[in-house]
């Protein structure tokens, strides 16, 4: 499944916001831009809300802008 994720980083509290269902999200991540760290938050964070793990969550394009398309990979493999 792809889905677009608008990404807030440097938010007081962690929240996801489903803009239109199954398809785009707006995330607020406790966790600055710097050093790549908003983004390996934004894993764990859609890890969590999708309940699959991190591993099965990538950024396929966007891994310098707010605007990020994710990959979350299917729990059974075909």
């Amino acid at each position: 499944m792809r889905v677009i994720v608008y990404a807030k980083p440097g938010a007081k509290k962690t929240r996801i916001e489903e803009i239109v269902p199954g398809k785009t999200y707006r995330v607020w991540i406790d966790a600055s831009a710097k050093d790549n760290a908003a983004n390996i938050r934004l894993q764990e964070l859609l890890a969590e809300y999708f309940h699959t793990a991190k591993s099965r969550i990538s950024i396929r394009h966007g891994r310098a802008s707010k605007t990020k398309y994710i990959e979350l990979e299917d729990k059974r493999k075909k």
